[in-house]
């Protein structure tokens, strides 16, 4: 899991600082099997996907409106 992370997680943080903000990300598995190596990799990309599309405006206007409330 470690490694699928490191390999991934530019996807995770480019989002990010295209707003220029920050975050602390945490990974937790919490599962009864064992993953392998593959499996951890698509869970993280398929997270990565989740996480960009909540993260990024997709309104010009509401990134603005973002921008001043900070």
């Amino acid at each position: 899991m470690r490694e699928a992370w490191r390999m991934n997680k530019s996807s995770f943080f480019d989002p990010i600082k295209k707003q220029n903000k920050q975050m602390s990300i945490i990974l937790l598995y919490v599962g009864n099997k064992m993953l392998t190596f593959e499996e951890s990799e698509s869970k993280i990309k398929e997270l990565a996907l989740r996480f960009e599309k909540e993260i990024e405006p997709t309104d010009p206007q509401q990134h603005e409106e973002t921008q001043q409330e900070n």
